[in-house]
């Protein structure tokens, strides 16, 4: 976690870090129901890992993922190592439940 910070390759977006192709929510509820008793590794952070599905030889680029949020959306260039095409994915941000409709 103290790697990711000191990077600045990720981004925070409402209580979400978004780095790589994974996620860290910091659960500020737990923070102030129990404060400063557990263990912080345990108690105040659910990590998700891999959550795009790649291909083999697929990685996402440094600084991804890219926040847009006018559009409430982040994108996510990845590389093929193969010598295949860039490609951009676009994903809704994960942790709103709304459809943002644009023009």
């Amino acid at each position: 976690m103290k790697g990711i910070l000191l990077s600045g390759d990720f981004s925070l977006i409402d209580g979400h870090i978004y780095y790589n192709n994974n996620i860290i929510k910091v659960r500020y509820d737990l923070m102030k129901l129990y404060g400063n008793c557990h263990n912080q590794e345990e108690l105040y952070f659910n990590q998700y890992f891999n959550v795009l599905n790649l291909k083999d030889g697929d990685l996402i680029k440094t600084n991804c993922p890219i926040d847009s949020a006018m559009s409430h959306r982040l994108t996510y260039v990845v590389i093929n190592t193969n010598g295949g095409p860039k490609n951009l994915i676009l994903v809704p941000y994960l942790h709103e439940r709304r459809i943002h409709l644009l023009r």
